[in-house]
């Protein structure tokens, strides 16, 4: 009998509170939905710092935590809350490798949504870079302005202000070939077939047969010509001068025919210190850097596309594989999109004479006692190479093609910097 009086009076009280329930207004607590990625981390490399994007959703409305396991034995532990469908940012470093990142969710009130995937993630190694020393070079004139590498890598020239060129043999470091010219020569460019090099000097642009190392030609275009640049199909030659002082200030930009060898276009361009330039590697934008000012110029009109306002006193060094420029600023690399040409970032660096090792993971920047490597994915320095520069005249660099050597210069010394036997960032 009172079996059944108990049974009775708990379905009683289980019905009461049913009812106190309904009448209350309280319902049941329901779990969050698991969480969705918004934004999954790609071409990551590894060691570097990547965000990932998630939301969740809780249909009750209450705030919602988030927890990742990253797939490398490590997870974030629980979020702080946000509102409902609110984004969250999560970062990590991985190493090399797979990951297959899953999430959870929380609710305020503390139910659990099931496990859920948020994508995939692959990581590479960070390449290395060239981070020692592994030889010296005695160049034969002093002051170095400008240099340039052959296709395959196997040559490059340099020009002096003591008034010459030279070709150094990258597989021995020696110097075959020089070329003595009466005056200054402060900037050189190879013609698309590498026939030709292409020097100014003085007021006049000298052209050199590669194979004799000989003028075969010369040019009187305007004084003092501090660049020059060949187009993509080797038609036309870019070249800037800069007037120096106490004559007045008549910076200009020339594009000159060589089907006539005749100047087609004077374009003016913002007086500066020494103009330099450098061409896409599609040919249709040329960059002046002129100073106070990097100059965007169209090719195919010659009509200036952007004026960037910067402290750019070396060429930019572009990275098409990322749509990205790197120019030097006061007190800092700035990197620029090389589609709007809108600055998108700063890194804090001595600036110098920039340089992209190919591939584009890496840019250098070269002045006095620093020689920084910068990541182009982080965009910070990550190492620093064995700097002999004393004073950051007469420096440039050249990267060979695969980025297993560089080559800085100072003066007439240079070093070759290659991989040493642990293999920088990596």
């Amino acid at each position: 009998m009172w079996r059944r009086t108990y049974r009775c009076a708990l379905g009683l009280a289980t019905f009461i509170l049913a009812g106190l329930v309904g009448c209350s207004g309280v319902v049941p607590n329901n779990p969050p939905d698991p969480p969705v990625a918004i934004s999954v981390p790609s071409g990551c490399r590894a060691d570097s710092t990547y965000s990932l994007l998630v939301t969740a959703r809780d249909l009750d409305g209450d705030s919602v935590a988030v927890m990742v396991a990253w797939d490398d034995g490590d997870s974030t532990g629980w979020s702080g809350f946000a509102s409902s469908l609110e984004t969250v940012a999560l970062t990590h470093q991985w190493p090399a490798g797979t990951f297959e990142l899953r999430g959870r969710a929380q609710d305020r009130p503390g139910a659990l949504s099931p496990w859920s995937g948020l994508g995939q993630v692959a990581v590479r190694d960070r390449p290395a870079y060239p981070d020692s020393i592994v030889a010296e070079l005695d160049l034969p004139m002093d002051g170095v302005w400008d240099c340039e590498v052959s296709t395959d890598g196997a040559c490059i020239y340099y020009c002096f202000e003591e008034g010459g060129i030279c070709a150094v043999r990258t597989s021995d470091n020696r110097v075959p070939m020089s070329l003595r010219l009466p005056g200054n020569v402060e900037g050189i460019d190879l013609s698309p077939d590498e026939e030709h090099l292409y020097a100014c000097c003085g007021s006049l642009l000298y052209f050199v047969e590669t194979a004799g190392f000989s003028v075969v030609d010369s040019m009187a275009i305007g004084w003092w010509l501090t660049d020059v640049c060949a187009s993509e199909d080797g038609d036309r030659l870019y070249v800037t001068r800069s007037v120096p002082e106490p004559r007045p200030k008549d910076d200009s930009l020339y594009v000159v025919d060589l089907g006539d060898t005749a100047v087609e276009t004077v374009m003016r361009i913002p007086d500066g210190w020494h103009p330099q330039l450098h061409l896409e590697p599609n040919g249709n934008l040329l960059y002046v850097a002129c100073g106070d000012t990097l100059l965007v110029v169209r090719t195919t009109d010659v009509t200036m596309v952007a004026a960037i306002e910067c402290d750019c006193n070396y060429p930019p060094a572009h990275l098409p594989t990322r749509s990205e420029i790197y120019a030097d600023g006061p007190g800092c690399v700035v990197v620029y999109d090389s589609d709007s040409h809108a600055a998108v970032d700063t890194i804090a660096v001595q600036p110098g004479w920039l340089a992209a090792l190919p591939g584009d993971d890496y840019v250098v920047s070269m002045c006095i006692g620093q020689a920084a490597v910068i990541s182009t994915h982080e965009r910070r320095i990550v190492g620093c190479l064995p700097s002999e520069l004393t004073c950051g005249c007469g420096t440039t660099i050249a990267a060979l093609p695969g980025g297993s050597r560089l080559y800085v210069t100072e003066h007439h010394y240079g070093w070759v910097y290659g991989l040493s036997q642990s293999g920088a960032g990596r």
